[in-house]
């Protein structure tokens, strides 16, 4: 709509009682909105507002409504982009900084029984270092497969006093990261009277099971 048109809509001199009648729409399509929140307007007004400011108010809520929508459609697309990116990538914790984190790869592949990737991974220490903190270190592997080899056959690790400081997890955005906390708040609110719940599964697949029953 023309900005001369929009400000002729509501600049238009008029009574501030309710039964003034309401400015013309203008036979545009373009004023769709104009004419839902005048509809809505005429249903809310009061005798003692203005119903040019009503449709005004209306029209604005049709707007912010109408920008919130598209922000969350933009916002669901990057979601679903970075969830993507990060399929291919395992966390590691506990690699102490003085340490390689490729000599630790690759003793964690060899104790796994998983056959090194054809295309060597990116390794790359996330955040800042600091005194007496380990930081977590992201594997980048080239294709999903390699890194689901990998959390397949984790199993291995447990016991091996090689690997009980070091901990391998989904590398998960946000959102899954909120997601999972909730699901971790729910299992231990269930797991009560000697039974224990425990929330299992890959990204975007978790589930809830019971892993010890309540004692008879």
């Amino acid at each position: 709509m023309p900005l001369s048109l929009r400000l002729s809509i509501f600049t238009r001199p008029c009574c501030s009682t309710y039964h003034c009648p309401p400015p013309p729409i203008p036979s545009n399509p373009i004023t769709a909105p104009y004419a839902d929140a005048l509809k809505r307007a005429s249903t809310i007004a009061t005798p003692s507002t203005n119903i040019r400011t009503t449709v005004l108010n209306e029209m604005n809520r049709s707007t912010i409504e109408s920008l919130e929508a598209s922000s969350a459609e933009r916002i669901c697309a990057y979601e679903i982009q970075d969830q993507e990116k990060r399929r291919s990538n395992a966390l590691i914790f506990g690699i102490r900084e003085e340490e390689d984190p490729a000599d630790t790869l690759a003793s964690l592949l060899s104790t796994c029984a998983v056959t090194p990737p054809s295309i060597a991974p990116t390794i790359t220490r996330l955040g800042t270092a600091q005194e007496n903190k380990s930081r977590p270190v992201r594997i980048s592997f080239s294709c999903e497969s390699d890194v689901n080899n990998l959390f397949s056959n984790l199993s291995a690790l447990r016991g091996n006093v090689d690997f009980k400081t070091i901990s391998v997890r989904h590398d998960l955005t946000q959102h899954q990261v909120d997601i999972r906390k909730d699901l971790a708040e729910t299992a231990k609110q269930r797991s009560t009277n000697g039974s224990i719940f425990r929330v299992i599964g890959r990204p975007n697949d978790w589930r809830i099971v019971q892993t010890r029953p309540s004692p008879l």
